[in-house]
């Protein structure tokens, strides 16, 4: 995993929550990205999933994936599915 890739998505994460109103910036790689752990509901993953498509012109979500945590969004980068 590379931090640079880490942190580029720990900041996307960030912006969706701080849309909803929670303020929080620092994540780790096994934190639960739904209800037991940083807490997105459908919303916030659509646009989650938006916000990576638009940095990345490709999101895990539209390529059949359903990560579970920050580190499976990261892993879906770093594997070269990025275009």
């Amino acid at each position: 995993m590379t931090e640079a890739l880490f942190t580029q998505i720990s900041t996307i994460l960030a912006r969706v929550l701080k849309a909803k109103g929670v303020d929080r910036s620092v994540f780790k790689p096994e934190d639960r990205l739904y209800e037991d752990g940083i807490g997105l509901d459908s919303l916030d993953a659509a646009t989650l999933a938006a916000m990576l498509d638009h940095e990345f012109n490709l999101d895990p979500y539209n390529s059949g994936e359903f990560p579970q945590t920050v580190a499976e969004i990261v892993e879906f980068y770093s594997a070269g599915k990025k275009s």
